[in-house]
C-alpha cells in the first residue's frame, strides 16, 4: 500500500476539499515515493507499473458500455460490475477483486493512447484519495459490497470547470487535476518550459509563460512536445500548461532540484 496520503479538510460524505497546492504536493510526494527520477528527468510515467506495483491494484481492460459512456471504474472492496459483451451485444456481470481499476479496452487500442493513460491516472487518483467517500444516491460513486465503486463518465480530459462544486464534481475535479499532475509532474514541466523560453528569447517568468501561450506558434510547439514526451493528448498537455501558469506562484513549493 502507498504510504503517501492526501492531507486536507473533508466535506460532505468524506469528500476531500483539497486546494491546488495540496493536490500538487500530494502528487509530487507520491511520485517521489514511486520513482523520484520522474521529477528531474522529464519522461513518460509508467502508469501501469504505478498502479499495479506501487499502488498494488488490479488493472483490467474491458468494454464497459456499448457507446463508451463510461471510460473507467474504480472498485475498492471488490464485487460484481456490469460490462458490455460486444459479441453477444448485451451486458453481463463481472466479478472483480478488491482494489481494481477497469478501463475501457477501446482506449488501450488507440494508437496515441493519450486518453487511455489519462483515464488510468484519473482512476488511480480515485483509488488513492477517495476510498472513504460515502455519498448515498450518487451516480458517480455507488455502494457495492460494503465499499464504494466509482463509475466515471466520458468527459474532456481535465477540461471540467465548476464555480460551485457539488460533492461529485469535487471528486471528478480532483481526479482530473491529479491525473495531469501524475502524468506531467510540475517540476519536469517547469524545466522543459524554462529551456524553451530561453531558446525563444523569452523571460523565464510568469510573463514569459503568458507570452509563450499567447503566441500560436510557440504554444503549438510546446503543447506538441509535452504531448509526445509525456504520452498524453495535446488537450491534456495544453490544460496542464495553463493550470501551472494559473498557479505559477506555487512554483517555489513544487520544484525539485
Amino acid at each position: 500500500m502507498a504510504m503517501v496520503s492526501l492531507k486536507c479538510r473533508l466535506g460532505i460524505g468524506g469528500v476531500p476539499h483539497a486546494s491546488a497546492l495540496e493536490l500538487e504536493c500530494f502528487a509530487r510526494d507520491l511520485i517521489i515515493d514511486f520513482n523520484p527520477e520522474l521529477l528531474t528527468v522529464p519522461q513518460k510515467v509508467d502508469m501501469e507499473r504505478l498502479v499495479e506495483c506501487y499502488l498494488r491494484a488490479n488493472l483490467e481492460l474491458h468494454t464497459i458500455t456499448s457507446k463508451q459512456a463510461i471510460l473507467g471504474i474504480t472498485i475498492f472492496n471488490g464485487g460484481v460490475i456490469p460490462i458490455y459483451d460486444q459479441q453477444k451485444e448485451e451486458y453481463t456481470l463481472l466479478g472483480v477483486p478488491p482494489r481494481t481499476i477497469v478501463v475501457d479496452q477501446r482506449l488501450a487500442d488507440d494508437i496515441a493512447q493519450g486518453r487511455y493513460r489519462f483515464t488510468l491516472a484519473h482512476e488511480a487518483a480515485h483509488l488513492v484519495c477517495h476510498s472513504e467517500v460515502r455519498l448515498p444516491n450518487s451516480k458517480l460513486c455507488r455502494q457495492n459490497n460494503g465499499g464504494t465503486v466509482f463509475m466515471c463518465r466520458a468527459d474532456a480530459e481535465g477540461n471540467r470547470h465548476w464555480s460551485n462544486r457539488t460533492p461529485e464534481q469535487w471528486l471528478e475535479w480532483q481526479a482530473d487535476y491529479l491525473a495531469g499532475a501524475f502524468l506531467m509532474p510540475a517540476s519536469s514541466v517547469y524545466s522543459i518550459v524554462d529551456m524553451y523560453l530561453r531558446h525563444c528569447g523569452l523571460e523565464v517568468s510568469i510573463s514569459g509563460w503568458k507570452e509563450m501561450l499567447d503566441r500560436q506558434g510557440t504554444r503549438l510547439w510546446i503543447v506538441r512536445y509535452l504531448s509526445f514526451l509525456f504520452g498524453v493528448s495535446r488537450q491534456a498537455a495544453d490544460i496542464r500548461l495553463r493550470t501551472l501558469l494559473k498557479h505559477y506562484p506555487l512554483r517555489e513549493f513544487l520544484e525539485v532540484k
